[in-house]
């Protein structure tokens, strides 16, 4: 049948944003929290992410292998 007895609470204005605000601040302290986990010295983790993310993939050497890949299996095909 439902809740016919029972009342609904009333908010005061503005506490869903201020409870949805709190819920996006814990969330991204845990995303930054896990992010960061197991991670000694930031800093060097931080530099060493943007040396890996600035190479190419042709500096990392998978563009040579890839192709060499793809010779050889049309060369099969074939």
């Amino acid at each position: 049948m439902g809740c016919c007895g029972s009342k609904q609470a009333k908010e005061p204005p503005g506490a869903y944003e201020a409870r949805r605000e709190q819920m996006l601040a814990a969330a991204s302290k845990r995303n930054a929290e896990n992010e960061m986990r197991g991670i000694r010295n930031p800093k060097a983790a931080a530099k060493l992410r943007e040396a890996q993310s600035n190479r190419s993939e042709s500096q990392r050497g998978w563009s040579a292998a890839e192709d060499r890949r793809q010779e050889s299996i049309a060369k099969d095909w074939n």
